[in-house]
């Protein structure tokens, strides 16, 4: 038998007899062949699949993302970043959102199961985990579910056939290994044998679940290069998000590369100290949480040519707005999706704050104490001059498919899909 490369399934595989007439295809003379034993098709003689794109038809119904236009069912994927730069934060808050069904920021999620495995830190792990329970929002949810592990373990084929019934059985459609580093151990992750070990785990996992698996890693020295390691992982993978903290201190999410999506999404986010309560020594115990999401850079307006002028100056008022905290949960299409909506009277303060219409003139600043008929005219004919611009920009934003717009609410639709 052919001696099989090292990886994740090291040691797993048998050796079958085969007889030539069990082969339809007439293609094989019999002997053995190596069978793993979640993978036994790869034993049947490969086939080409042919096809003509004129007989395709797509399935067009929205049942296949987990994090709409970012991440999908499927998707392997990996969150990088220097030390300290809130990584784990960010999945565990996104993960949680996706177990919940909650919108993150201005993207609808499709609520499924999660499990988010850590190989390290389990102590601070739980705690962060009740931290993020704790939180405004999300319920008690079953659907979140957390191990503490030896990346040691995933060597062992019966430990992955463990995790892949019960990801089966919880309904489990997005796996978090944390972290990259633990999972691969004494393999070499600069080398494509060591990072191999890692790709052919998230392949098992989608050929029997068809779930998502996203490795949470480590940036390299340099951290404009990427993830640290052997470049076939960018190779393999589907989706990158970079975790950052720049010199000014803010945090950033960053979408780096989105398979057949948009790249370049960016998040700020904050890092926030949370307390749990009161040790037996009287003294606080604490955790942090990732929260308080904001869009920070929009790649739907940077690609979006037709967007122009009065357009692009209203469309980022209103983007600053709801990255602000504006408006309220509201569900505007009566579909379940739940956004922030804003209304046009407090768009109108904004807009007139920002310069994008006129501003009340001076004698009028802080009110007037005596009625004045011509000043209450012109009055009047300034706030309906400005109601129009607003009017004419928010129906040109909705044609354009950037809001949501039913007079008087708005609101940032989701993001266009992948």
């Amino acid at each position: 038998m052919t001696e099989t490369p090292e990886n994740v399934f090291e040691g797993q595989y048998t050796e079958h007899k085969v007889d030539p007439g069990d082969d339809p295809s007439g293609h094989s003379e019999g002997g053995t062949v190596s069978v793993h034993p979640l993978h036994p098709e790869a034993s049947a003689p490969p086939v080409l699949n042919i096809f003509r794109p004129s007989d395709l038809k797509l399935d067009l119904t929205c049942t296949n993302y987990l994090l709409k236009g970012l991440i999908d069912a499927g998707d392997l994927g990996v969150v990088y970043g220097p030390p300290g730069a809130g990584k784990s934060f960010c999945a565990k808050t996104l993960s949680r959102h996706i177990t919940a069904g909650l919108p993150f920021v201005d993207r609808r999620t499709r609520k499924c199961g999660a499990l988010y495995v850590t190989l390290e830190g389990e102590s601070g792990f739980k705690k962060r985990l009740v931290g993020l329970e704790q939180e405004d929002g999300f319920e008690p949810d079953d659907q979140f579910l957390a191990a503490c592990q030896r990346g040691s373990d995933f060597k062992d084929p019966r430990f992955l056939q463990s995790v892949i019934d019960t990801m089966k059985s919880e309904n489990i459609e997005l796996v978090i290994i944390d972290t990259l580093a633990r999972f691969l151990g004494d393999s070499d992750e600069n080398t494509n044998a060591g990072m191999s070990r890692a790709i052919d785990f998230a392949d098992t996992i989608k050929s029997a679940t068809g779930a998502a698996c996203l490795f949470i890693h480590h940036s390299g020295k340099d951290t404009k290069q990427g993830a640290r390691g052997h470049s076939s992982l960018r190779g393999a993978v589907d989706l990158e998000i970079s975790v950052t903290r720049p010199d000014d201190g803010t945090r950033i999410m960053k979408f780096v590369k989105v398979k057949d999506g948009e790249d370049g999404q960016e998040y700020s986010f904050d890092l926030t100290v949370k307390e749990l309560g009161n040790d037996d020594e009287g003294e606080p115990v604490t955790t942090c949480i990732a929260e308080n999401f904001r869009l920070k850079t929009n790649v739907r307006l940077i690609n979006n040519t037709a967007i122009k002028g009065v357009n692009k100056q209203l469309y980022e008022i209103v983007v600053d707005y709801f990255a602000e905290g504006g408006g309220i949960l509201k569900n505007p299409n009566g579909d379940g999706f739940q956004t922030r909506v804003g209304t046009t009277r407090d768009l109108y303060s904004v807009s007139e704050a920002k310069g994008f219409i006129e501003p009340a003139p001076v004698s009028l600043v802080g009110g007037v104490s005596e009625p004045d008929l011509e000043t209450d005219t012109l009055e009047k004919s300034r706030v309906r001059r400005n109601q129009a611009r607003i009017a004419k920009a928010l129906g040109q934003l909705r044609t354009l498919g950037l809001i949501g717009y039913k007079n008087p609410e708005f609101w940032l639709p989701e993001r266009a899909e992948k």
